[in-house]
Order: structure tokens, then sequence, then C-alpha cells
């Protein structure tokens, strides 16, 4: 996978002319993928207090954020993104970090952490700095929302077309670190991608032992895009 400098210098030379909306296309944008695809998954948890994004872009997701809390902060290791979300949404704090960094972020004041969509192409490197600091800066009843890579625990043909997942994290491993470092798991969600089975995870986890564990394969997902492209369509302005 790239390096966090290589990383910084690619989100910085990419356009953005469709705001990160190209990656949305199979449920017909982003609106329609929160509806369908994030929402139901996290309604439990919003609105809160303080939300926090790591990776956040051009703000794809941070729109439907800003409306479930009343303190947004967003990290992000591109310098662009940072100005571009700093100057489109007002009401938002957008600091840039080294891709790891989680520092300028008060310990304890965080109800819900979320990313989706980018720490997907994250190494486990990443991971290992993050989670401590994620579980530092979660109130003993927040909760964190992300969305990585499963392929570590996949056997591929190397043929296959992987959307530049991390080839270092899986389901397993991520789990295993949130442990080792006091934390509990909520659930894990496996999904396909892109036509690949279980190339990705959802993992919910939180400060305290708050849910009994969850750990189930997504055989829907796809149908998830379909509903949200051909009939969320019609009704989402």
């Amino acid at each position: 996978m790239p390096t966090l400098l290589e990383n910084s210098k690619m989100w910085n030379d990419y356009s953005w002319q469709d705001r990160g909306e190209e990656w949305s296309s199979s449920w017909g944008g982003s609106k329609n993928q929160w509806c369908a695809t994030i929402y139901p998954r996290v309604m439990d948890f919003i609105p809160c207090e303080n939300i926090l994004e790591i990776a956040f872009g051009y703000g794809r997701w941070t729109k439907f954020l800003l409306k479930n809390c009343k303190n947004y902060i967003g990290v992000d290791i591109c310098q662009k993104c940072v100005a571009e979300c700093s100057k489109h949404f007002e009401n938002g704090c957008f600091l840039q970090n080294n891709g790891k960094d989680l520092s300028a972020i008060k310990d304890n004041s965080i109800d819900f952490c979320f990313s989706y969509d980018s720490l997907v192409h994250a190494d486990f490197d990443v991971f290992e700095s993050y989670i401590p600091q994620i579980l530092k800066k979660l109130t003993k009843k927040g909760v964190a929302f992300i969305h990585h890579s499963n392929l570590k625990n996949l056997k591929f043909d190397e043929n296959v077309f992987t959307h530049k997942r991390a080839k270092s994290c899986s389901a397993k491993n991520i789990k295993e670190l949130i442990l080792q470092n006091g934390g509990f798991i909520i659930s894990q969600e496996l999904i396909s991608w892109g036509g690949v089975n279980n190339l990705d995870c959802y993992t919910i986890f939180s400060r305290s032992s708050i849910l009994p564990l969850k750990k189930f394969e997504s055989d829907t997902f796809l149908q998830e895009c379909e509903f949200a492209k051909n009939i969320l369509s019609g009704y989402l302005a």
C-alpha cells in the first residue's frame, strides 16, 4: 500500500471534481448510501454531543454527521481536504494530521467516532496507532464505527481486483488489537464489495462493554445498493 506521505500527495493531487460522489454511484449517490447502508447500522449511536470523523475527504459523510451532533471534529491527512471542508462546512472543525495521530482530540470527549470508505486502504500499522488513541478519546459510553479491509483473511486469485484494500488487515487482527487495548467489540459484519466476498468489515467497538458481541456475514449488501439506486432515488430529493 502507499506510504502515508504518498497518500497525502495522492489526495492533494486528486481533482475531487465530484466531491467523492463517484464512490457512491452504485447507490445512486451518497444520500442513498447513507440512508440505505450506513444510517441503519449506526442509528443507535447518533445523534450525540461530539462526533469525530477520521479521513473525511471532501465531506461525503460529514454533511450527514454534522446534522447528528452538536460538535463535529474531523481529521484528515490531506491539506486540500481540510481547506475545502473548512470552507464548505462552517460549523465543523477540520484538522490535518499525519495519518496516525489524534493528539489534537481531547481524551474522554468523543461520543461517536466514524470512518467509512477510507481506512479500507490503511495498513495494520495505521490501526496500531489509531485504535489505542480512539479508545482514549471515547467517552465511557462512546462508540466507534470503522470500515476496514478483511483482505488478510481471504484466499484470492492474484488476478482479481481487490479495490486497493490493505493486505495486512482482517476482521480478526483488528478485533484482537481492540481487545488488547482494553476495548470491547460490539459487532463485526463481513461484507462483499465489488464482487469480492467478505472483502471488507464493519467493526463497531467501545471503551465499555455496553452491548453483547455480534459477528456475522452479510449476504444482502449488494441488494442494498440496488434498493438505494432503484427505490430510494425515487423518494429522496
